[in-house]
C-alpha cells in the first residue's frame, strides 16, 4: 500500500451516515500535516481531486474487501476546495460489480457537495503485469 493510501485510511474518522439506499460512506478529517496537502499549494492547502477520487476507492476497497485499480472516471464535476480541518464524508454507490467494479461517489463538507463523479475499476488481482 503506498503511504497516501496509508494517509488517507489514517485520516478515517469513522462511517458517514449515507443519504440514500444504496449508499456507503466514510468520513474523514485532513489535518495541515496530511500527506495530500505535500505541495498542493504553500501556504494555502486544498485537498487535490487526485486525493478525493482515492478516498472513494479507499472506501470502496473497504467494501469490497480487494484492492482496486482505477481505469476511467466520468462526469467528475470538482465544485469547491476542501481545506484542513473539514469534516470530509465520501459516499458511494455500486452501479456493476466485480471485476469491472463500477460506482457513482459524491464527497461532501459541512458547506454542502464539494464534489461528484463516476469511477470504473477493477479488482487489483485482474490487472494484468
Amino acid at each position: 500500500m503506498n503511504d497516501l493510501k496509508r494517509a488517507l485510511e489514517a485520516a478515517q474518522t469513522g462511517e458517514s451516515r449515507p443519504s440514500g439506499p444504496g449508499w456507503v460512506g466514510r468520513t474523514f478529517r485532513f489535518d495541515e500535516s496530511f500527506l495530500g496537502f505535500s505541495g498542493h499549494f504553500p501556504g494555502y492547502p486544498i485537498v487535490p481531486a487526485f486525493v478525493e477520487v482515492l478516498a472513494s476507492i479507499v472506501v470502496m476497497e473497504q467494501i469490497k474487501k480487494t484492492s482496486l485499480e482505477i481505469r476511467a472516471l466520468d462526469n467528475a464535476k470538482f465544485q469547491r476546495e476542501l481545506h484542513p480541518h473539514a469534516l470530509v464524508a465520501v459516499e458511494c454507490r455500486e452501479t456493476q460489480d466485480l471485476p469491472h467494479l463500477a460506482f457513482q461517489a459524491r464527497i461532501f463538507d459541512e458547506n454542502g457537495t464539494a464534489a461528484s463523479f463516476s469511477a470504473r475499476c477493477v479488482a487489483a488481482k485482474q490487472v494484468e503485469p
